[in-house]
């Protein structure tokens, strides 16, 4: 049950990133897509993220590789200690391509400030000129 779990684990709270200091606090973090749950140590510092909703199954699959020590966090100091180590490397890369992966808001439709820019996205428009 993904409550028990979290509650086992974690202090949960509840942010509304579109009202009050939810605001500031979705733009500390850098949240651009809800539902977002951050992992954030006592310090305030961020290990990880799960973007996106999932069902239950698919996220408790995804929160115990962090509950493991497998967090962006975690691996990216270790990886810092151990710059050697090809398996923690690996791990973290991983980590990377799959928050990669993660569906970005789709890019605005305002006018560009280069009038070279498209008004809006077209299948021809490579994705790097989008005006975002």
């Amino acid at each position: 049950d993904v409550a028990a779990l979290l509650n086992k684990n974690f202090v949960s709270l509840k942010i509304n990133a579109e009202k009050g200091e939810g605001k500031d606090i979705a733009k500390r973090y850098g949240v651009r897509s809800f539902p977002t749950l951050l992992i954030v140590d006592s310090k305030g510092e961020e290990l990880d993220r799960i973007s996106g909703f999932r069902p239950p199954d698919r996220f408790i699959s995804t929160i115990k590789p962090i509950l493991a020590g497998k967090s962006y966090g975690a691996l990216k100091k270790k990886a810092e200690k151990e710059p050697k180590n090809l398996e923690v490397a690996l791990e973290l890369g991983k980590k990377k391509r799959k928050d990669a992966s993660t569906p970005r808001p789709r890019p605005s439709t305002r006018r560009s400030s280069n009038p070279r820019m498209p008004r809006t996205p077209s299948a021809k428009t490579p994705r790097a000129a989008w005006p975002c």
